[in-house]
């Protein structure tokens, strides 16, 4: 399981952009009984493939 932080470094966006992507129902998670997301790393690495973010120099993100 991952959290919010180690996603956001995955992706290379922001922890809010993270929270973001939950609300919308985009990117899976569960919540544990403190409210910290927890991510599946399948899930994160499926968001990844399906929803290719890119940078201005044309490369994917990192």
């Amino acid at each position: 399981m991952l959290r919010t932080g180690e996603v956001a470094r995955m992706l290379g966006v922001s922890q809010n952009t993270v929270r973001e992507y939950v609300r919308r129902g985009l990117l899976p998670c569960v919540f544990t009984p403190n409210d910290r997301r927890l991510f599946y790393e399948n899930d994160v690495t499926e968001f990844q493939d399906n929803h290719m973010v890119y940078t201005k120099a044309g490369g994917r993100k990192k």
